[in-house]
């Protein structure tokens, strides 16, 4: 299945008001945790120390979760980042997306329709 092929990180702040409403639309909103299924999802928190082993570009690497989202460009919250399971970045959103257009970005990866189309184009005929 193609849901296998890919992840979901989220890279969010302490003080990020916008996360704490992804947090919730995650746990309440069935359209987004049917789009996430088969999806692996994982959560960065910019200020933590922890260390974490992830794979970039095909490369594992450990490092503090803080160090990781520099590394991804992830200076905006919440900050979504989908990649397939050899670490590449396949799409980067930064910022809020409401509920029914994170499940059309979730499904449009998850799908692979950016193997055919833009994401701007998508996002039209399934919002």
């Amino acid at each position: 299945r193609s849901s296998d092929l890919y992840a979901l990180s989220i890279v969010e702040s302490k003080s990020c008001i916008y996360c704490a409403q992804l947090k919730k639309d995650l746990k309440t909103e069935e359209s987004l945790k049917k789009a996430l299924e088969g999806m692996d999802l994982y959560t960065l928190l910019y200020e933590s120390y922890t260390l974490v082993r992830t794979n970039i570009g095909g490369k594992l690497v450990e490092l503090p979760e803080k160090d990781l989202a520099r590394k991804l460009n992830a200076t905006s919250f919440p900050n979504l980042i989908f990649y397939d399971k050899r670490g590449n970045i396949i799409l980067q959103i930064p910022g809020y997306l409401p509920p029914k257009e994170f499940a059309c970005v979730i499904n449009y990866v998850k799908n692979e329709k950016f193997k055919e189309i833009k994401l701007q184009d998508y996002m039209k005929k399934c919002v």
